[in-house]
């Protein structure tokens, strides 16, 4: 199992380039503790609803969900750099300014002042570059994942 770091996230893909996948986060933890890794805390979990981004992708619309969008794009990026072995990088400003658009989109208290709200407005070319850039990702996402059995 080869383990792959980028900065402060880990990426584990199998000898296959599978990712492992599981049904509980007691099994995930089982698996990362029988391997001499760290597990992350439950409660510091967070939950990515890939088939929430799955069906708007299929019919893709305003409607943009700035939590699951940004999570999304943060993990295929780490998904990204375990696959080609370095970090990725956004170079297109115009894709920068989505991914901007995506973080202050979630109103972080540290980043938003008491008593605002940011609700980015989106257009069809965002949400067209927004489409070329995930679709591809879930779909290698979805060939990568491995469900893991624990014996």
């Amino acid at each position: 199992m080869g383990e792959k770091l980028i900065g402060d996230d880990v990426v584990l893909l199998d000898d296959d380039g599978h990712l492992p996948v599981f049904e509980t986060t007691v099994a995930a933890g089982v698996f990362v503790s029988r391997r001499g890794l760290s597990y992350v805390e439950k409660d510091k979990v967070a939950m990515l609803e890939l088939d929430a981004l799955a069906w708007w992708l299929a019919a893709p619309s305003d409607s943009i969900d700035c939590g699951l969008f940004l999570g999304a794009w943060n993990v295929f990026s780490d998904l990204a750099t375990a696959i080609n072995g370095e970090p990725t990088h956004i170079d297109n400003r115009e894709q920068m300014d989505i991914y901007d658009k995506l973080f202050f989109g979630n109103n972080l208290p540290a980043f938003t002042p008491a008593g605002e709200h940011y609700d980015p407005a989106w257009d069809d070319e965002e949400i067209s570059i927004l489409v070329d850039l995930l679709d591809p990702w879930l779909t290698t996402f979805r060939r990568l994942i491995q469900p893991v059995t624990l014996r």
